[in-house]
């Protein structure tokens, strides 16, 4: 309970200030299950993705809906989809395909979303 409180508390800075491209943003969200060391490398992560890479990632083709997710037990890459129904499909097919490229659980770290 106490590490989750503390992951809440350390993310709230990430969370509060989301990157914003012409159409496209990045909200943060507080990941579930990961161990304390992870949460800086998290934050790390989430704090770089910046407006310039949002539109980078537009000019690529990605739009909203989309979800970034990361494996719970172990580092891995994150796993970003893009272009879905809404936040809910998004959140569902990064879990899933995460899921399937590293055979463990994983966690949704952050959302693309109409800006």
């Amino acid at each position: 309970m106490t590490r989750n409180i503390a992951l809440a508390a350390s993310l709230a800075l990430v969370l509060t200030t989301p990157a914003i491209a012409d159409g496209l943003a990045f909200e943060a969200v507080v990941p579930e299950g990961i161990s304390a060391e992870r949460v800086a490398n998290v934050e790390k992560f989430q704090a770089s993705i910046s407006a310039a890479q949002l539109a980078a990632m537009e000019a690529q083709g990605y739009g909203a809906y989309g979800a970034i997710a990361i494996p719970v037990a172990k580092p891995g890459n994150p796993v970003t989809l893009a272009n879905l129904a809404d936040r809910d499909a998004a959140r569902d097919a990064a879990l899933a395909t995460c899921k399937s490229e590293t055979g463990t659980t994983c966690t949704v770290i952050g959302y693309l979303v109409p800006a």
